[in-house]
């Protein structure tokens, strides 16, 4: 994430796919180390960089239960930093 934040112009996104993998991990047959090993982690720890305060998280999509993607879309700031 943090390779392509430059590359995000203000105002526009970058998406991450398969934040659901977290959900999944308490499946049958599932990887229990996708609780810790998933994107939304991933997410998370780009968030708290100095790259990543340029961005926030777009949830809009998160309650239709229509993504495999959830917490996955980073929208870049307008303003760089603000809150």
């Amino acid at each position: 994430l943090e390779a392509y934040a430059p590359l995000a112009s203000p105002g526009s996104a970058i998406v991450v796919m398969d934040g659901v993998m977290r959900d999944l991990a308490r499946l049958p047959n599932a990887t229990p180390s996708w609780r810790e090993d998933n994107p939304i982690s991933a997410i998370d720890d780009f968030l708290a960089s100095p790259a990543g305060r340029a961005f926030t998280v777009d949830t809009s999509y998160d309650g239709y239960a229509c993504t495999h993607s959830p917490q996955g879309i980073l929208l870049r700031r307008e303003t760089p930093g603000a809150r």
